[in-house]
């Protein structure tokens, strides 16, 4: 944020524009010397950026996924995100991303009349037999058995 401001004051000319684009970079100078002495806790950081990690995945479960681009998107290295990842929720990131798709899948078959092929597409999985290895090794049953209750 105080960059794009930076940016914007640096492109204008008027007579404050010079003064307002040095303060801009001093408080981000400032914020930067923060963050290297310790000051804003590294932890808190992760911590905010797995959370809001938790939270895009949750909302994009449907997408293709991977520690790569989560790591990216949240500016940490993919070791160091996975690490944090795990140690924030208790799981690895590909098997959170794989608790969260079964879940989906799992409402979705017992809400909808959707196929078992359809289900699996809406819920990330390229395969639906892949799916359904994956949702029987996850809940113990296949999706089939899952939609049947929800027929019931």
């Amino acid at each position: 944020d105080l960059v794009q401001k930076a940016e914007e004051e640096a492109r204008l000319h008027d007579v404050w524009s010079e003064e307002l684009t040095a303060d801009f970079i001093r408080e981000i100078l400032i914020c930067l010397t923060r963050l290297s002495g310790g000051i804003y806790k590294k932890e808190h950081i992760n911590r905010t950026a797995v959370s809001r990690a938790v939270k895009y995945i949750s909302e994009s479960f449907f997408s293709e996924l991977s520690l790569g681009e989560l790591s990216r998107k949240f500016a940490l290295s993919p070791s160091h995100f996975s690490r944090q990842f795990k140690a924030f929720t208790g799981f690895g990131v590909s098997e959170y991303i794989t608790l969260v798709r079964i879940k989906n899948a799992e409402a979705l078959l017992m809400t909808t009349n959707c196929s078992i092929t359809e289900i699996a597409a809406k819920c990330g999985f390229n395969s639906s037999s892949y799916f359904t290895a994956v949702f029987r090794r996850v809940r113990g049953v296949t999706p089939m058995e899952i939609k049947q209750r929800g027929r019931r």
